[in-house]
């Protein structure tokens, strides 16, 4: 079947345009490695992670550490619980986050244990869950003396814990054996939901024949209300709350000699230090393919992490400006008059500035809090990059307003905001779609600069920007190499799958004219 065959049975525009695009072997060669490009960075979490696919271990190493914790948290517990009986100011919610804390860490204890083999570190469990529980009452009752009474109880109650544990089960066989699936249980919605898109877009073409019936459209809209739904459904699956509160999963199953675990092909996560592999070059038979940076983190878990934040704010960022750049000049070039007027000098004062002075500019002015604010740079990357598609926007609309179709339509006695809707809106987005691809790669050039130069995305969060400012004055050439070629790739890819938006736009082409 040819590749253009699976837009044939509809041949609305957008089947028109699917087909022109289908058509063209650059185009599709660049839609491909874009879609390598995103799908690196959407895979990230189950390509590069501390924490693997599947592990059958005995936590003992998390017992030890829970169990050393359990008496200083049961202080705390008791220190907070008597200044909340005592009603001081601010004292209440620390008591409830010191209760959450401590029950927690019971809940997990309790869990871990396995009642056959460790009885009595079960019941001592067991008791200082009753003795918190009615400390809570007695403090919540404002009962002083019966706190101070049950504070010591708990505490001693907490100390004696582990003396407990370590004598009535002196080896790893009082730990229950659990098999549980670390990775999965920690993506997230919009995780579940980006992978499941990416597989539908990547594998259009295919599933697509199984719903011929429906348009192009038709079959996107569908595809983007499974991934939401598949990402809602995937909150509704068990996270392992019995498992302990930390991503140190490495020393967990090292700790016990029996476990069994398989990683991700990069078994380190984006912020995962190891000083002792500090500034490791590349090599194919190292542990690190793409190298280390000072910290000794992975380089290449990084820059598949770094590609989520990068892709992320420049996305964010093209949305905004065409959404307001498309309204803003559509209604310049439809209304006239004053409107057009405020737009055009609206677009004329900021084009009068360099685009990257201007938003280095605006995020030096705005608080500490705010400019470091995840959603600071694509929102002022909008603010300030909308004119170009305002202006095509703006042409656009002037042109076809003045059509004879348009004419037509005005003659025959439709209102205005019907003309505009049905007729000059959907005749003047086709410039918009073909500047809308190229400004997706503006706005991952625009914040890579920003990160370069300490204005972007702020650490731990890696981005591409960051990761190349983290090269200079140094020596490790992987620093910069490996991020610059993959931030070239990205654009370059952009800008391919632009010029293929073009073409299939252009109405020589479904005339066959050269």
């Amino acid at each position: 079947m040819a590749r253009a065959e699976v837009f044939d049975h509809e041949r609305g525009p957008w089947s028109r345009f699917a087909g022109a695009f289908q058509s063209r072997k650059t185009s599709r060669l660049a839609w491909r490695a874009l879609l390598l490009c995103i799908g690196l960075t959407v895979f990230a979490p189950l390509l590069a992670n501390d924490r693997p696919y599947f592990a059958k271990l005995r936590d003992t190493a998390g017992v030890r550490q829970a169990l050393s914790l359990l008496s200083p948290i049961a202080s705390s517990f008791v220190d907070s619980a008597k200044a909340a009986a005592a009603s001081q100011p601010g004292s209440q919610a620390t008591f409830e986050a010191e209760e959450r804390a401590l029950a927690s860490r019971i809940d997990l204890l309790q869990g871990a244990l396995d009642g056959k083999r460790s009885p009595a570190a079960i019941e001592a469990l067991a008791a200082l869950e009753r003795s918190a529980k009615a400390l809570g009452e007695a403090s919540r009752a404002h009962d002083a003396a019966r706190c101070e009474t049950l504070g010591l109880e708990l505490s001693k109650l907490a100390s004696d814990a582990r003396p407990t544990w370590e004598s009535s089960s002196t080896s790893a066989d009082g730990i229950v054996v659990r098999r549980s699936w670390p990775l999965f249980a920690a993506l997230t919605s919009t995780d579940v939901t980006l992978i499941f898109l990416w597989l539908g877009l990547a594998g259009f073409p295919w599933w697509t024949r199984l719903v011929p019936a429906r348009s192009i459209r038709s079959r996107l809209a569908l595809l983007l209300v499974f991934a939401l739904l598949a990402g809602l459904l995937s909150t509704l699956f068990p996270r392992g709350s019995t498992e302990l509160d930390t991503s140190l999963w490495k020393a967990r199953i090292a700790a016990d000699a029996q476990s069994a675990s398989v990683f991700p092909p990069i078994a380190f996560g984006p912020s995962e230090t190891h000083l002792e592999d500090s500034m490791q070059a590349p090599r194919v038979a190292s542990r690190h393919w793409c190298g280390t940076d000072a910290l000794g983190r992975d380089l290449l878990a990084r820059l598949l992490y770094a590609g989520r934040t990068s892709f992320a704010v420049a996305g964010l960022a093209a949305v905004l400006m065409v959404g307001i750049g498309s309204l803003l000049g559509l209604a310049a070039g439809a209304l006239r008059g004053l409107t057009d007027t405020l737009v055009s000098r609206a677009i004329e004062l900021l084009q009068s500035f360099p685009t990257l002075v201007l938003l280095l500019g605006l995020i030096s002015l705005l608080p500490a809090r705010a400019a470091n604010s995840r959603w600071t740079i694509p929102l002022v990357i909008a603010a300030i990059g909308w004119t170009h598609i305002a202006r095509l926007a703006r042409a656009e609309a002037m042109r076809v307003h003045e059509m004879a179709f348009v004419r037509a339509a005005t003659a025959a006695g439709f209102s205005r905001a019907r003309v505009l809707r049905q007729h000059v809106l959907p005749n003047s987005m086709g410039p918009v779609w073909v500047a809308a691809s190229f400004v997706l790669s503006g706005g991952l050039v625009l914040e890579s600069s920003a990160a370069f130069l300490g204005f972007g995305i702020q650490h731990p969060a890696p981005s591409w920007g960051g990761l190349l400012a983290d090269a200079r004055g140094g020596d490790a050439w992987w620093l910069a190499v490996f991020p610059g070629l993959w931030l070239f790739a990205a654009i370059l890819s952009i800008h391919l799958v632009g010029e293929g938006v073009r073409d299939a736009l252009d109405p020589r082409t479904e005339a066959g004219l050269p």
